[in-house]
């Protein structure tokens, strides 16, 4: 029987899969189906929004645990073996998005309290059509999170995406100033060495000691030029670099100090004008190379760099920040070590620095995403951990260690993001 009020096209996914647990004549007649063996899809009579409704039966509880829980979006509960309430206990396990409907052939569940904390939905009618309008509002619903876990990730990402392009722009700002002053002094001292070279070229010069005046300004013209064009180009190329890496994907194998300083050199201007002195400490003939996604480890240490301009200090008095470099004490892994002097964070604040959006700056352009994206990349894309050690007026020290080959996968990630916001989609 199809269903003609339930045409429009499904939010994600084009295939609405219900799992059936136990046996439920009532639920066979409504959805015009017969079950399969365990664990078989069962195409029912009717469709749900264009698709086939697909059905999996499982009479045998212990089949439940191998079933991909993120296909099904509606279980449908009958008579069973087991207590029913256990049963439910197990279904809720496999994710909160999941809706759980307990048909007629269900015991019913003596507390009320044990339906509302478990999310029920009870249809004890066996009346077709009635089974059948429980099973759409159930399907519905569970469309609904649907659309609601795309909007919030969409959301996310697009704020994620906003925060990153306006650090890269104050980012670029900085490396323009930075820039500009070795090319100001390449671009005097190029105006020297012509100056100097037309009056070598220009004039009979008989006199030594004027000519060899000449040749040791040109030397000293020639000196500075090269100098400050070197450090112009070796600005761009850390700042060509970094942004690289800040959009990308790959896996590396890397220095971690050069992955340091590649970060301190870009907002440099940004911290000399916060008044911020960073030291970077590293074993100097400790080999730190580490297999992992650069740029993701780069833009957790921004967001901790940008945290500190934004937070830890009195605005105008700047402070000092430094970063130590290691190998862990099982030589398997890396531990970065992130301490700044400043203020230090509130009791009540610290438990809740990595969880996103929640912002103590938000008058300040604070979007709460900084450290949540932080905490994200490093435990789930990095397969490390980190945390946060502060109290008030003794400043604050994250502290991140790394595996030597990172664990995730940076296909999954757009931006340094996988899933940040609290969600309703299933977990196994």
């Amino acid at each position: 029987m199809n269903g003609p009020e339930d045409t429009q096209a499904p939010a994600a996914e084009t295939t609405w899969d219900a799992l059936v647990v136990g046996h439920s004549p009532s639920l066979q007649a409504a959805l015009e189906a017969s079950p399969g063996p365990d664990g078989q899809v069962v195409d029912a009579g009717w469709q749900w929004r264009g698709q086939p409704l697909r059905l999996v039966w499982v009479t045998e509880l212990g089949a439940l645990p191998s079933l991909d829980s993120r296909r099904f979006k509606v279980a449908l509960v009958g008579g069973t073996a087991g207590p029913v309430q256990a049963v439910c206990e197990q279904l809720r396990g496999l994710g909160s998005r999941l809706r759980i409907v307990l048909c007629a052939e269900a015991p019913a569940l003596e507390a009320d309290a044990t339906v509302d904390a478990l999310d029920l939905l009870a249809c004890p009618c066996t009346e077709p059509q009635v089974v059948r309008a429980v099973v759409r509002a159930a399907l519905r619903h569970a469309d609904d999170l649907c659309l609601l876990d795309t909007a919030r990730s969409e959301i996310v990402r697009q704020m994620t995406l906003r925060e990153r392009l306006e650090g890269i722009a104050a980012m670029v700002t900085g490396i323009t100033h930075d820039v500009s002053t070795p090319l100001g002094v390449a671009s005097t001292a190029g105006s020297v060495v012509d100056e100097t070279a037309r009056r070598l070229l220009g004039a009979d010069l008989k006199d030594e000691r004027v000519r060899a005046e000449l040749g040791d300004d040109m030397r000293d013209a020639l000196d500075i030029l090269t100098r400050s064009l070197d450090r112009a180009r070796r600005l761009i190329d850390s700042f060509k670099q970094f942004s690289a890496s800040q959009f990308s994907n790959e896996r590396a194998k890397v220095q971690l100090a050069d992955v340091v300083t590649d970060c301190v050199m870009v907002l440099r201007s940004e911290l000399r004008r916060a008044r911020i002195a960073l030291e970077v400490h590293a074993p100097p003939d400790e080999d730190l190379r580490w297999d992992g996604f650069p740029g993701h480890l780069g833009r957790v240490l921004v967001n901790l760099l940008q945290n500190s301009m934004r937070y830890a200090f009195e605005p105008g008095k700047g402070g000092k920040v430094s970063i130590h470099l290691d190998r862990s004490v099982d030589g398997e892994g890396f531990v970065l070590q992130y301490v700044d002097d400043g203020k230090g964070i509130e009791p009540d604040v610290l438990p809740r620095i990595f969880d996103p959006f929640f912002t103590t700056g938000k008058g300040s352009g604070g979007t709460g995403l900084g450290l949540a994206i932080s905490h994200n990349i490093v435990v789930n894309l990095l397969g490390g951990t980190i945390r946060c050690d502060s109290s008030p007026g003794h400043g604050a020290t994250f502290v991140i260690t790394l595996p030597a080959v990172a664990k995730g996968d940076g296909g999954q990630y757009v931006n340094g993001l996988q899933e940040l916001m609290p969600s309703t989609r299933a977990t196994a």
